[in-house]
């Protein structure tokens, strides 16, 4: 990974709360010997973190942005212009959603969910690319999609339908930035939990009364093999191999996830012969 030694890497939502992927990145583009901003909405948390990482010789600053506020995340570039001088790595990772069914989904549940995981993405790209630009050697934007977006599932609809969308903003950006040497890594996640919670998860029985049957379908549904789940840190290993390799695609872990992909593209390549044989009629 010496391409990445001594570089610059961003990662909002990096102060890992909930799954820790944010975090496990952040750890992780550490362990590479990069200099790190940990950017969250919670800035005590993300300061701890960097200080954390400074007590273990890292060289990390934290800064306090909403991914939703333009104004906020081009004062934390301006800010990372100003300590570091580049960035490297850009890693627009916030995400997050709630769980129920489609007609119970409110109008601004959606627009919440756009909001946060779309636009923000968009706007997290759109302060940064300056610097990135200004930037020499590796360059890599990294966004945080998710196995939710590669197969169809129920019960979280805006989720999904954002992470669809980040999935094509990930796309249009590499083939747009690709020819000035910025490349971009698209990150499908399935389910993560922290490591305390991992064990219990999968050795709990989901029939036992309690559990929110909606939670319950999506669990059954997305992640109902050991392997389909997997802790922030370890998710984060693949991520910054593919940053790497340059590798537009990387799915982090899970099984359940690539049947379920592989059974959609199955429904499309019979979608696609149809529309050829009527073209050949």
């Amino acid at each position: 990974m010496l391409v990445l030694r001594g570089g610059v890497a961003v990662v909002t939502g990096g102060a890992g709360t909930g799954a820790g992927l944010g975090q496990g990145l952040v750890r992780q583009f550490a362990r590479e010997g990069m200099r790190v901003v940990v950017v969250d909405l919670d800035g005590a948390a993300a300061e701890e973190l960097a200080r954390d990482l400074r007590w273990e010789g890292t060289d990390a600053i934290a800064c306090e942005a909403d991914v939703t506020d333009a104004s906020s995340l081009r004062r934390t570039a301006d800010q990372v212009r100003d300590t570091y001088g580049a960035c490297n790595v850009l890693c627009a990772h916030v995400g997050g959603g709630g769980q129920s069914r489609f007609e119970a989904s409110t109008i601004a549940e959606w627009r919440g969910a756009l909001e946060l995981m779309v636009v923000g993405t968009v706007a997290t790209v759109q302060a940064f690319l300056p610097l990135m630009r200004a930037t020499t050697g590796h360059r890599r934007i990294v966004l945080t999609s998710s196995a939710a977006a590669l197969a169809p599932g129920r019960f979280q609809g805006p989720y999904r339908a954002a992470k669809a969308a980040v999935t094509s903003i990930g796309e249009t950006l590499d083939l747009e930035l690709g020819p000035e040497g910025i490349g971009t890594t698209i990150v499908f996640p399935s389910g993560m939990l922290p490591p305390e919670l991992l064990e219990l998860v999968r050795t709990t029985d989901l029939a036992v009364e309690g559990i929110d049957p909606i939670v319950r379908a999506i669990t059954e549904e997305m992640a109902p093999e050991a392997s389909d789940i997997a802790a922030g840190e370890a998710a984060a290993v693949p991520v910054i191999e593919a940053i790497a390799d340059g590798a537009r695609y990387v799915v982090t872990h899970g099984v359940t996830v690539e049947r379920a992909a592989r059974a959609r593209q199955a429904l499309l390549d019979a979608a696609f012969a149809h529309a050829a044989r009527r073209e050949q009629a």
